[in-house]
């Protein structure tokens, strides 16, 4: 296990060969609705650390970046319909 404050560091010198596998992991994290920081953390760390790369080989990755991408997606959309419950909730009193 990685403590949060290495993610980073462990991000840069991660090989290239194990990006995309990291990047998958991480999205199946947040689509699963577990670990969810650990999940962000990692997609953050890593497309800093290996933007450009990714960038580089977008065909090869494509997959894993539009599964990335829907993962953030339903993210989002949980914590838009939370912050819109809250919201009709703090009304309501």
């Amino acid at each position: 296990a990685v403590p949060p404050d290495d993610v980073a560091l462990v991000a840069r010198q991660l090989p290239h060969v194990y990006v995309p596998t990291v990047l998958g992991l991480a999205a199946e994290r947040l689509l699963e609705g577990q670990r969810l920081e650990w999940g962000l953390r990692w997609v953050r760390a890593i497309l800093a650390a290996h933007g450009r790369w990714v960038r580089e080989r977008g065909v090869e990755v494509a997959a894993v970046l539009r599964e990335v991408r829907r993962a953030l997606g339903e993210f989002e959309g949980a914590v838009g319909k939370l912050c819109v419950f809250c919201v009709f909730s703090e009304s309501a009193h």
